[in-house]
This record gives structure tokens, C-alpha cells and sequence, in this order.
């Protein structure tokens, strides 16, 4: 046994003897710190230079989108004209617990509880949740393209002297690659724009509020909006050549002017003059006014009539109670037997 100058048996052995004794104690310290870490093990695939980090248990959901990510690659690329940074990491979280907690710790925002996915362009990852409900899976494909729109675009446009895109451009050209479609409860635009409703372009910057109902305007005006350009475009690939073109240092408007030969204001009067053109909601609301006229008028008839048979049955009872006279009784309240002719033999009934 090794010997310390200034030390004694006892001194090292009390120690020794502690730790001996609270082994089992520290053994289970440690595996309860190991638990969280082992019960969320992150396995990986590996597809066109990006990484998609999966939580233990979920290969098949991994699977999806590792299928989908070549498809929803090149879609960005026709529309934007980029690819992503190599590196990208495709992050998939077991819900939207966790999707918020992890948006949270990596830009320190309190993530609305109905996105489904994320796009962080300076950190090059994307961050998609897991617990999609039946309709969202189907959009698997739709989903990953959105998200990876904007890394695309943020990409093209990192470069220096370029300028930055607003927030319903950015969020106008994905919607436009995904092919979003839209719910039945999305704000009706035509009718909107009929009954000059509309939020200004120039105002969509501040309207991406984290309310599902509120945010749906929003992004349905920059869908329509981009999805307008597209149509009235002289050029083929519009967004590719405005991406382009802001990239080179061009301002927004200037950018617009040059790709679709008009003036950003005029355009935006063009698009809003073209959904008051649009009177498809016409026969749609008309049906739900008739339906409502039905019922307001089948209530006013029936209240009507519940207040005549009341004013009646007051005036019986006033004329009751002055000594008046009364109702005659009414004919099913009349209870007559029914006549026999007697026979000769038979004697009349005494009454």
C-alpha cells in the first residue's frame, strides 16, 4: 500500500469508505442524468447533401421525407433558381411541444402552436414536427418544399449588396412552390377586394400575426399576389429572374419594374382589380343570405304569433273577471250521447 508523507490510514480511508458506501447512490444519479439523453437517441439519413436527423422510433416518418426531399429540391430550384447550402440539417421533432421548444432555443421565439414547420435560413436547418395530422401528411412533399423555399431564397440573396426580400414575398414564393392548397375557412379575397378590404402590400410586412385566423389573410393575400405576377409575367420564370435581379443589388421596386414592366402600384391596383372581376362568391353568399332571410322571417311570423295568442288570452281573462261574457264552449268540449229511436214495446227513459 502506497504511503503519503503528512497523511495517516485513517485520513484516506474515511473518505474511500464514503464513497464505497454511496456507490449504488451515485450509479443511479448517473443513469437518471443518462435517461432523457438515451430515451431521445438521433439517427440520421443522408440525401442530396442535406441531413435529416430523426428521433428513435420514427424511420418510417424519416422515410417520407427523405423520398420527398429530391422532388421538393428541384421544385425550388425552378422557381427560384438555387439549391440549398450544403449542410442543411432537416430536423424532425416528435410534436409541437417540441418543435416550439426547439425554435425557442435556437432564436429565443415563442412559436405559434399551429405551424408545423420551420424554416432558420442563418442556421441553415429546418425544423418539422412529426405529429401532423392525416391532411398535413398528405402534404408531406408540399410541407418540405414551402420550408425549403425559404432557405433557397434566403441563400440567393445573402450575398453582399443584395436586397433583402419583405416578409410577403418571402412567404408568397414559397406558398407558389409548395402549390399550397388552401382550407374551405381561408378568407375569401374576391369578395374582399369587392367590399375594398384588402390589407395594402405595403402593410402585409406587420400582418403576420401568431393567430391562425388572424395570419391566414395574410399569407393568402402574398399567395395570390405572387401567384398574379406569375400569370401576367411577360417572362417565363418571373421569380427566378426577380431573385435574380434583387440578388444584383436592385431594389424591390426596381426589381418589379424590370421583370414585369410595370410599376409596383399599378401592379398591385391590376391584381386587386382582378378579384373584384372575380364574382364567383357571389352565388355562394347569396344562397347563405336566402337561408338566413328564411330564418330571420320564420322567427318574426312565430314570435308574432305567440304574442297575438297571448294578447287573446288576456282579453278572455279580462272580460272574465268584469262579469262579461264568457267564451261559448267549444264544440269538442260538447259530449252528447248518441239517439235511438225507441221501440214500440219499450218505455221512455226517466230523466
Amino acid at each position: 500500500m502506497l504511503d503519503f508523507p503528512g497523511t495517516t490510514r485513517s485520513m484516506i480511508a474515511g473518505p474511500l469508505w464514503f464513497v464505497y458506501m454511496n456507490i449504488p447512490l451515485v450509479f443511479l444519479i448517473l443513469l437518471g442524468l443518462a435517461a432523457p439523453t438515451c430515451g431521445q437517441a438521433v439517427q440520421s439519413l443522408r440525401v442530396g447533401g442535406a441531413t435529416i436527423q430523426y428521433p428513435e422510433g420514427s424511420r418510417t416518418d424519416a422515410y417520407r421525407f427523405h423520398d420527398a426531399y429530391l422532388p421538393a429540391r428541384g421544385r425550388v430550384q425552378r422557381v427560384i433558381g438555387g439549391l440549398p447550402p450544403d449542410g442543411l440539417i432537416i430536423e424532425l421533432v416528435p410534436s409541437r411541444v417540441d418543435l416550439s421548444a426547439r425554435v425557442h432555443e435556437e432564436t429565443g421565439y415563442d412559436l405559434p402552436a399551429w405551424v408545423g414547420g420551420v424554416a432558420l435560413p442563418d442556421k441553415n436547418r429546418v425544423i418539422i414536427r412529426l405529429d401532423l395530422s392525416a391532411s398535413e401528411w398528405q402534404r408531406c412533399q408540399g410541407i418540405l418544399t414551402h420550408e425549403l423555399s425559404h432557405i433557397v431564397l434566403h441563400h440567393v440573396l445573402s450575398v453582399p449588396g443584395a436586397t433583402p426580400a419583405p416578409r410577403w414575398l418571402d412567404e408568397g414564393i414559397a406558398q407558389y412552390a409548395e402549390g399550397r392548397p388552401f382550407s374551405s375557412d381561408t378568407p375569401e379575397l374576391a369578395m374582399r377586394a369587392f367590399f375594398r378590404n384588402l390589407i395594402p402590400l405595403d402593410e402585409l410586412e406587420g400582418s403576420f400575426p401568431q393567430g391562425e385566423g388572424a395570419s391566414s389573410l395574410a399569407y393568402a393575400e402574398a399567395f395570390s399576389f405572387v401567384s398574379f405576377m406569375v400569370r401576367v409575367a411577360p417572362d417565363s420564370q418571373p421569380l427566378k429572374d426577380l431573385a435574380r435581379r434583387m440578388a444584383q443589388g436592385l431594389t424591390l421596386d426596381d426589381a418589379i419594374r424590370a421583370v414585369f414592366l410595370s410599376d409596383p402600384a399599378n401592379l398591385e391596383a391590376q391584381w386587386k382589380a382582378s378579384l373584384r372581376n372575380d364574382k364567383s362568391w357571389l352565388p355562394r353568399v347569396g344562397s347563405q343570405a336566402l337561408v338566413a332571410l328564411f330564418l330571420i322571417v320564420a322567427v318574426v311570423l312565430g314570435a308574432s304569433r305567440i304574442v297575438r295568442r297571448r294578447e287573446h288570452i288576456e282579453r278572455e281573462w279580462a272580460e272574465t273577471e268584469e262579469g262579461g261574457p264568457a267564451a261559448p264552449p267549444t264544440r269538442r268540449t260538447l259530449r252528447y250521447p248518441p239517439v235511438r229511436k225507441l221501440g214500440k214495446d219499450e218505455d221512455h227513459p226517466e230523466v
